[in-house]
């Protein structure tokens, strides 16, 4: 886990890059999935610096997540103050949404992403209606 949690508005990037990680590092394609949906615009962070908050939790995260089928005490550990922090229904929503595209690949998603984001959904009490995308615009925090 992080020393200490990023800035408040740095947040949302900062669980969204855990996810992220959890699903094996930012792919090239998941780079793409993003842009295509300005993310970094929306998330407030440079596409560098969403790379760097990636690389970082690379390093940070368990290696065994992806292998197991349940989320263990340190897992659950370095995401709640993150879960916690994402106070804005909004941001919440938009974690989920753009977290759900960039770990999408032919359908498939890595085990230890699946956990975290659903967890993130359970945790926050966000039914899968309620993160069916609707327009950019209308759904996404600028």
């Amino acid at each position: 886990m992080p020393a200490s949690l990023p800035d408040q508005a740095e947040l949302p990037a900062s669980l969204l890059a855990l996810i992220v990680a959890a699903d094996g590092g930012l792919s090239a394609p998941a780079m793409r999935r993003l842009e295509a949906r300005d993310a970094f615009r929306h998330l407030a962070v440079s596409r560098e610096r969403f790379a760097e908050l990636v690389a970082d939790w690379c390093h940070r995260i368990d290696p065994d997540l992806c292998d197991r089928s349940w989320l263990s005490a340190g897992d659950i550990a370095q995401a709640e103050p993150l879960l916690d922090g994402v106070q804005l229904l909004d941001d919440r929503l938009q974690v989920c949404r753009l977290a759900d595209a960039a770990v999408e690949d032919q359908g498939l998603v890595a085990q230890g992403a699946r956990l975290l984001l659903d967890h993130a959904r359970a945790r926050w009490h966000l039914a899968r209606e309620a993160l069916a995308q609707a327009p950019d615009d209308a759904c996404l925090a600028a």
